[in-house]
């Protein structure tokens, strides 16, 4: 996100499924505002990250995996597509079934990243 042009950026926990990321928010705060002033975001990702040692400080390296790119952000209002979006969320952390009351839906902001373009990097796998 760009705050008065400066890069903004925010840890999430986040769920994807097919070429869309979801995360969820409270529905007041800095990253809301700026998702409604601009709906263009960059998201980036590592995973599978180790330090590998060496015999020399500069012969330190890292073994990662990460992916970078940018989508369209756009909030969900309809508490059915809601749930579904929270679904693909917990299902990036936890197994099994979840349940959201309507009234933790209301006051949930859950936002939608259509990926518009995204590359990849590995190193050491």
């Amino acid at each position: 996100m760009t705050d008065a042009g400066r890069p903004y950026l925010v840890p999430l926990c986040f769920g994807y499924d097919a070429g869309v990321l979801y995360f969820h928010s409270a529905p007041v705060g800095k990253k809301i505002d700026l998702l409604k002033k601009n709906r263009n975001v960059c998201f980036e990702f590592d995973a599978d990250t180790t330090v590998v040692p060496a015999g020399t400080s500069c012969g330190w390296t890292m073994r990662y995996r990460s992916v970078i790119g940018y989508g369209i952000a756009a909030f969900v209002e309809d508490l059915g597509e809601k749930r579904a979006a929270l679904d693909v969320i917990m299902r990036q952390y936890a197994e099994g079934t979840h349940e959201y009351s309507d009234e933790t839906l209301r006051k949930t902001a859950v936002i939608k990243v259509e990926i518009r373009e995204i590359s990849g990097k590995t190193s050491g796998h």
